[in-house]
């Protein structure tokens, strides 16, 4: 076999290899998938994700959020700073922008803000988003 044969032949190998290797897993778009309200299911503690399950309306006694197309927000989070149980939750505003293709930022007001603190910020990483559940990982 000739030299040219064997270079093509292994330079078709190096392409596929590479294009097949680098495939990142395919995220849905955060600006359809985001938008509903979802409700706080659980943590993994193995992954450091949390589990986040799409319902009609925010649960009294649990975490959540409702994202909005228009890029505004409302989060369900402690009314307090003791989150000894029983927990008492309220709901508070915000709003939320997409910082990557996964990522994501929310803003939003806290039990502090009434007490002159600024608004808190986080950052997120969607790990997975379809229309039934959300998983979530923090990114300090």
């Amino acid at each position: 076999m000739g030299f040219k044969y064997i270079f093509a032949i292994l330079t078709a190998l190096c392409a596929t290899m590479l294009i097949f290797s680098c495939q990142k897993e395919a995220i849905n778009d955060n600006k359809s998938g985001l938008p509903g309200t979802w409700v706080y299911d659980s943590y993994l503690i193995e992954t450091d994700f949390e589990k986040y399950t799409a319902k009609e309306q925010l649960d009294p006694d649990q975490p959540g959020f409702i994202f909005m197309n228009n890029g505004k927000m409302t989060i369900r989070s402690i009314d307090g700073w003791c989150a000894t149980p029983p927990v008492n939750y309220q709901n508070y505003e915000g709003t939320w922008e997409n910082l990557t293709d996964s990522t994501f930022m929310i803003k939003h007001e806290y039990w502090g803000t009434a007490s002159g603190q600024p608004d808190l910020e986080s950052t997120f990483q969607i790990i997975r988003v379809d229309e039934q559940e959300l998983w979530l990982k923090y990114v300090f």
